[in-house]
């Protein structure tokens, strides 16, 4: 029995009957493999990406095989596949498909036909986000001074503003400064993070899983590889936290940051943290990781990849009366809460109040965007 980290392959065909993908690797064309799926303790949580490989990408895509047993016959048994490696999706796109009812990818879709407006928990967000960058450059600066730097970075977001809703986020950005001064000052070193030996917002690609993110914090201590660690912050509080303390969406961007460093450092194994910025205790909670938890976030990535696949169809489909699209409905997600819940009720309503003539326009829009 062989193992193999990651192997890169085009699928060429299937073998239903015996459930494995004719494939030929990358690194030797000429040759071909069989690739067995819906394993027991493998890979059975990868079948809805199997479905897509037949139905959406008729059995022709790039593949990544990941941690792969090639057994005595040969046959290859990967516990984790990555469909169209080279398409880069976002980690905090992945992440918010996560909700505390499970996880859906439509939420992916819904995103990209939503109006963007700037709102006081945003807001807060951005600017606790640029408290910290201060922060981590010097744990001295003061907040009366610190404030109108952030209004200088986006003045015309923060003239959107009522009066009353300024002076909310002036109140409330000033818990998060209290905070953060002193996660920097102490609750950093209390779990050996030093600020000095920080890298601020760096981006990350991994083509081996397809994703691509900037971590708020990336730590290496440069007198040991071992030690380093990843801190995401957050200026909400968690939402139906999980056993953590961390909500699901937050925990699951912890995890793809965990997979995309390691696969450009092979040899680390970082720490996770989620730093919650409102809270004035217990603020700075461990992400461990859980290796079902990542595979079942990559599954959502091909999940995504496979929507954009079918918008990419959508000017092809004989069928224009229900689409991808008019799945998007709140019958369809009865447990979902708040903001998602609000927009699928939004989405919905709006596509299906527009006229035959406006719903064909806006079909061929999105498929062109798509293939664009």
């Amino acid at each position: 029995v062989e193992r193999l980290d990651e192997c890169r392959v085009m699928v060429v065909d299937a073998n239903r009957k015996r459930e494995c993908l004719i494939c030929k690797p990358f690194a030797q064309p000429e040759t071909t493999i069989y690739v067995q799926y819906n394993v027991t303790g493998h890979n059975e949580n990868f079948n809805s990406t199997i479905y897509s490989i037949h139905q959406n990408f008729n059995n022709q895509v790039t593949l990544n095989l990941i941690d792969v047993v090639v057994n005595k016959e040969g046959v290859y048994i990967p516990h984790a596949f990555v469909i169209e490696p080279d398409y880069m999706v976002d980690v905090s796109s992945i992440s918010e498909c996560f909700q505390n009812f499970g996880a859906a990818a439509d939420l992916y879709l819904l995103k990209k036909f939503l109006p963007f407006s700037y709102s006081v928990p945003l807001m807060l967000g951005n600017v606790a986000n640029f408290f910290l960058d201060e922060l981590m450059t010097d744990a001295d600066v003061n907040f009366v001074e610190t404030f109108p730097k952030a209004f200088a970075l986006n003045p015309l977001a923060f003239a959107t503003f009522t009066d009353s809703e300024i002076l909310q986020i002036y109140r409330r950005s000033q818990k998060h400064f209290t905070n953060l001064k002193s996660i920097v000052k102490v609750k950093l070193k209390e779990n050996n993070i030093t600020p000095e030996d920080c890298y601020l917002e760096p981006s990350f690609y991994s083509e081996k899983y397809g994703i691509q993110g900037r971590l708020d914090i990336w730590y290496q201590n440069p007198e040991s590889e071992q030690n380093s660690a990843i801190v995401e912050l957050k200026s909400g509080k968690p939402f139906m936290a999980n056993q953590y303390g961390i909500s699901d969406s937050h925990y699951v961007q912890a995890l793809l940051y965990d997979l995309m460093v390691k696969s450009v450092y092979q040899q680390k194994d970082p720490r996770n943290y989620i730093l919650y910025s409102r809270n004035a205790i217990d603020n700075l909670r461990f992400a461990p990781v859980l290796k079902t938890k990542q595979n079942e976030a990559l599954s959502i990535r091909n999940q995504i990849i496979t929507l954009e696949q079918m918008l990419v169809d959508l000017h092809q489909q004989k069928d224009k009366d229900f689409t991808i699209l008019d799945k998007i409905t709140p019958e369809r997600y009865p447990k979902m809460k708040g903001f998602n819940s609000r927009d699928i009720q939004f989405f919905s309503k709006i596509l299906n109040s527009i006229s035959p003539l406006e719903r064909s326009y806006f079909l061929s829009f999105c498929s062109f965007n798509a293939r664009e």
